[in-house]
């Protein structure tokens, strides 16, 4: 029998135990680094946890709480309970009766659970999904990514493989940036033209993020010669893992396919380094709907699909 999991309430002297836990984890990130969750603080109401077995951390959950229902978590691609060497599939379900029972106490309904997609994990770390399933988890949302499996690429297109000889011909320079306040300028006029939507983060919450993760949060540009950016992309990078994000072209970058030059460029760069390259979801509508031009143009980067999922838990 699995000895007593003690569920406690994240506060900030736990900072440092916590981020060197995540750092360590099976499914860790550094999305779920302090330094990172805590930059949207004014957004979200903080009701992350600790789980501990005999005065040692074996799991930690990000999350926050709206009204009666807790979430993993509100300001990040995903949430879930971090997983140590000592959380397997048995301690699992008892950190899940653990947690169920806290959380009514505490008055909550609900729980929604965002598992981290298994291209994430350092190690297998799925039995979470095994313990949402014996607890009735409803499966409440999935939405598609695309990503390359270094291990067995497939070929992109002739069409993208050309954008590559297309832009050197044009002279147009591949290559990591710090011009981020440039970039933000062209991000943030193509997605409002195009979209009527800004960057989820702006240029200064940006930089803080890139100052506190130098390593893990990247700028791609491609450039003109005499020095307009033409095409961008941010590299959120782990271990094993290059998420691209916050693609954006402009008008001259269309013409002579600067972003899909930059693309080819970086799953290249990345491919002695990384297990995968993730190119991020194509869904929209809590994942009802797929852009299919979107999805269409990964996938002739030779990416195939990786689901993103969301769990509703009830809790008794």
């Amino acid at each position: 029998m699995s000895p007593p999991i003690a569920v406690i309430p994240y506060d900030p002297s736990f900072a440092a135990e916590w981020n060197r836990f995540v750092a360590a984890a099976r499914n860790g990130h550094f999305l779920f680094d302090r330094g990172f969750m805590e930059y949207p603080s004014d957004r979200f109401i903080d009701f992350s946890f600790l789980f501990f077995e005999k005065e040692r951390v074996i799991g930690v959950l990000p999350s926050n709480s709206r009204h009666d229902t807790m979430y993993s978590h509100h300001g990040l691609t995903f949430g879930v309970i971090v997983s140590g060497d000592r959380l397997g599939a048995e301690r699992m379900l008892t950190v899940f009766d653990a947690m169920r029972c806290h959380l009514a106490q505490a008055g909550v309904r609900s729980l929604v659970y965002k598992p981290v997609p298994h291209i994430y994990h350092r190690q297998p770390a799925e039995e979470d999904l095994y313990a949402l399933f014996r607890h009735g988890a409803e499966l409440v949302r999935r939405d598609i990514s695309a990503s390359i499996g270094y291990a067995c690429p497939l070929q992109a297109t002739p069409t993208r493989q050309a954008s590559i000889r297309k832009a050197q011909a044009a002279g147009i320079v591949l290559s990591e940036s710090d011009r981020w306040g440039d970039y933000w300028e062209l991000l943030t006029a193509v997605l409002w033209a195009r979209h009527g939507l800004r960057p989820v983060h702006s240029i200064v919450e940006i930089l803080m993020l890139h100052r506190r993760f130098p390593e893990a949060i990247r700028l791609f540009t491609a450039q003109a010669p005499a020095g307009p950016i033409l095409a961008g992309v941010v590299i959120f990078e782990t271990a094993i893992v290059a998420h691209a994000q916050y693609g954006s072209v402009s008008e001259e970058g269309r013409r002579v396919r600067a972003l899909d030059a930059l693309y080819m460029y970086l799953i290249d760069y990345y491919r002695s380094s990384k297990r995968w390259f993730d190119f991020g979801i194509s869904s929209e509508q809590e994942g009802r709907v797929l852009n299919s031009g979107l999805a269409r143009q990964k996938e002739e980067f030779g990416a195939t699909g990786i689901a993103y999922d969301t769990y509703r838990l009830s809790v008794p």
